[in-house]
């Protein structure tokens, strides 16, 4: 009885020990799980703000943690922009290749109608100032016509400093590019000729270049010249901010050529 008795006080003893030390672990357990979820929650929370400041400062909205992801993904995303703007490089090269490609966008178009005129009052008697009658010749004609002034973007050269980040566009003066008439507007206003001195070819001709020498005069009064280099200059730095946009923020400087 009496080992009996014994035997069963060590393993009540035995057991009271076990659980004394699982009583303890599960204690020590506990507040080491309590210190990792508080410093969890504290990094989390650390973590929070920081992104909540960076939304706040770059104009990022966050509603719900989802957005965290997305937060996070923009920022990325400004800062890989902000890297490549710090790294970009423009090819003056592609440019040049551009401006090849907008040269009819680069210019400004004058339309007018002029009139020519021929007039030839007539033969003269040998040796009197007598005119012949009958001989006499005036004709008159009209037409439309369209002037095109603009810059030779053949001769525009591109600098590009990279340190500075800046572009050179150096330029030629705008100047007229074209002048054309339009055949079709032709419209005879007076057509006086006499038998025996009717108009030649040439005569015609001349009545045209009166005509087109009329519309360059009145274009070139109209401030076409530079109204067509302003014209330019925006469709050249339009052209340079597309092929640059969100990549680099190059300065574009104009200069004479």
């Amino acid at each position: 009885m009496k080992d009996a008795a014994k035997k069963i006080g060590i393993i009540v003893i035995a057991v009271v020990i076990a659980a004394g030390a699982v009583m303890f672990w599960h204690r020590k357990k506990t507040e080491s799980l309590r210190q990792e979820l508080k410093a969890a929650q504290e990094a989390e929370l650390a973590m929070q703000e920081a992104i909540d400041g960076l939304a706040e400062e770059y104009g990022i909205e966050i509603r719900e943690k989802s957005d965290i992801g997305k937060a996070i993904s923009g920022l990325k995303d400004k800062f890989d922009k902000w890297f490549q703007r710090d790294n970009y490089i423009l090819d003056a090269r592609e440019i040049s290749s551009k401006i090849a490609e907008i040269s009819e966008l680069a210019t400004i178009e004058y339309q007018y109608n002029n009139v020519g005129l021929h007039f030839y009052k007539g033969d003269k008697l040998p040796g009197t100032e007598l005119v012949i009658p009958y001989t006499g010749t005036t004709v008159a004609i009209s037409m439309d016509g369209t002037v095109k002034a603009g810059i030779d973007l053949s001769e525009v050269r591109i600098e590009c400093d990279h340190e500075k980040k800046c572009v050179t566009v150096r330029m030629p003066e705008a100047k007229i590019l074209s002048n054309e008439l339009n055949e079709e507007s032709l419209k005879v206003c007076i057509d006086d000729q006499s038998i025996f001195n009717r108009l030649s070819q040439e005569q015609h001709n001349e009545l045209r270049r009166q005509i087109k020498d009329k519309g360059v005069e009145s274009a070139k009064k109209s401030d076409i010249l530079k109204l067509s280099g302003e014209r330019a200059k925006q469709v050249i730095r339009e052209l340079i901010d597309s092929i640059q946009k969100g990549k680099g923020d190059y300065e574009v400087v104009f200069k004479a050529a």
